[in-house]
């Protein structure tokens, strides 16, 4: 009897996995009918670039909505078999996988979902974080399929920047999204390849002899890494006028090539080292995104407004304004292009951490520095710099509070 109730346990999750409830003789099959799912939603996606009203853009959501809902019995299924990889964040969302796809993670929000809360018209269209994540992630991952207007180029750039949606599902009682593993065990994100694996350079032969043409290596790697992550943020803004308002290294994943670069030529020097050079920055948590069609903004609903109201009492809440408010023009810092901050709080989170290691890292490094100077002009990454120089930030936990802090000091000099 267990037996058999197992096989039908993981038969349902084969089931959720595909989006559908399906016949399971072919992978084939399986394949069509999540295509059909997912054709249905780049068709009603489509729409949203002719909307001229709130109003259209409301329905034609809800439409996607109810194309993408799971049952309850489906999503506590998914939610039972999952194979944890963490214990759970603030926004009540947890990362795991199943056994029979060990090379999928899922992202699941274990959260009570009010289906007429998860849309609103306010001064713009406001959706609920765990609906936010699966539209953007879609969008993203359809986007020639959505906006044929986007150039090859483009679409090649943004792929080696963003992660493929596999699967999403939404119920009464949560949410899931699935995407492709990648990384490392121990290094998934910018700020752990930095401190498990090139940090090594700083600690052995940093100020060495030796180290100069290693330091002008790793200054050319990663100036080229970063850029690649700013030109795909880039053409996500030409497109959807897209803003993240989440960027920081523990949100920056990383695509990891191979163990041992395919271009000796130009980095054997660092690998020699044991220096992690293959490997892509990607564009990842995007449940906090907004966008803009026809000039209409799709943002995320705060699941605190108390919270944020106490922030804006007490001069804090540039950060939320950003996420938050419906408008492009943020009224606390005028002077700074909203299609920017990513890149700013990129900036301020990196230098940070790495100014930490050494001192001088933003004088001995100056392509990086370039790379920042040619996306925000020299006068805004010099107050960056002299802000961060002078503070000694050190941002490992509370990174909105403190990184919206930095923000405030910048427009407070501009």
């Amino acid at each position: 009897m267990k037996t058999k109730k197992h096989s039908k346990s993981l038969s349902t999750i084969k089931t959720i996995i595909l989006g559908r409830k399906i016949n399971s003789k072919t992978n084939k099959t399986k394949a069509n009918r999540c295509n059909t799912r997912d054709n249905k939603n780049i068709v009603v996606l489509k729409k949203l670039f002719q909307c001229k009203t709130y109003l259209e853009l409301k329905n034609i959501l809800l439409q996607f909505y109810n194309n993408s809902k799971i049952n309850e019995i489906q999503f506590q299924t998914l939610k039972n078999n999952l194979i944890l990889l963490n214990k759970g964040g603030k926004s009540g969302s947890i990362i795991g996988y199943f056994k029979s796809k060990p090379n999928e993670v899922i992202k699941l929000f274990n959260r009570s979902i009010n289906e007429y809360d998860i849309i609103n018209i306010d001064k713009c269209l406001k959706l609920s974080n765990i609906y936010n994540e699966i539209i953007i992630n879609f969008l993203v991952s359809n986007l020639e399929n959505i906006i044929p207007s986007i150039t090859k180029d483009d679409k090649n750039l943004l792929d080696n920047h963003t992660l493929q949606l596999l699967n999403y599902g939404i119920s009464k009682h949560g949410s899931f999204i699935t995407i492709p593993l990648i990384g490392l065990k121990e290094i998934t994100n910018l700020r752990e390849l930095l401190e498990k694996n090139h940090s090594k350079l700083f600690k052995l032969f940093y100020n060495t002899l030796s180290s100069k043409k290693i330091m002008e290596l790793y200054d050319k790697l990663m100036s080229s890494k970063i850029a690649g992550y700013f030109r795909a943020l880039r053409i996500l803004q030409k497109y959807l006028k897209y803003v993240n308002s989440d960027v920081k290294m523990t949100n920056i994943f990383i695509r990891i090539k191979s163990l041992k670069n395919t271009n000796t030529y130009k980095y054997q020097d660092l690998e020699d080292l044991g220096i992690i050079t293959d490997f892509e920055l990607i564009i990842s948590d995007l449940e906090k995104s907004s966008i803009s069609v026809n000039d209409l903004r799709i943002t995320t609903s705060a699941r605190s407004p108390l919270k944020i109201t106490l922030s804006r009492l007490i001069n804090q809440g540039l950060i939320y304004d950003i996420r938050y408010r419906c408008s492009e023009i943020l009224d606390k810092c005028k002077s700074i292009n909203i299609l920017d901050i990513d890149i700013i709080m990129f900036a301020i989170d990196y230098y940070a951490f790495m100014l930490r290691m050494d001192k001088d890292f933003i004088t001995n490094m100056p392509n990086i520095y370039e790379t920042f100077k040619d996306i925000l002009g020299n006068e805004l990454v010099e107050k960056i710099r002299n802000i961060l120089e002078i503070g000694k930030y050190k941002i490992d936990t509370n990174f909105s509070f403190k990184i919206g802090n930095i923000l405030q000091k910048i427009c407070s000099k501009i």
